[in-house]
């Protein structure tokens, strides 16, 4: 698992949002800076993605040197191997990683 600084500050701002009122994310969000690796994001040259936001998903996976982005955003999983990079589900990801 790989991060940028904004990736993490995203994730803090979606777990504030209306829709997880009432449920606390911080132990989840600590494990995920404890043990994701910390990148500073790759430069992608232009708008890759139809939601620009969702680039930094990709300059992280980039920078990181991942093969694979695991998301349910679908303006990511529109996107066919951007640099190579596969973009599926959770449900796909962990199908395919089942012992």
């Amino acid at each position: 698992m790989a991060v940028t600084a904004e990736i993490l500050a995203e994730y803090h701002s979606v777990s504030r949002r209306p829709a997880f009122a009432g449920k606390n994310h911080d132990g989840l969000l600590a494990w995920v800076e404890k043990i994701a690796l910390l990148v500073e994001p790759a430069a992608l040259g232009k708008r890759r993605s139809r939601d620009s936001k969702d680039d930094m998903f990709i300059a992280c996976a980039l920078a990181a040197g991942a093969s694979t982005v695991v998301s349910s955003d679908k303006d990511l999983l529109s996107m066919v191997k951007p640099f190579g990079i596969e973009i599926v589900t959770p449900a796909k990801f962990i199908a395919r990683h089942r012992l």
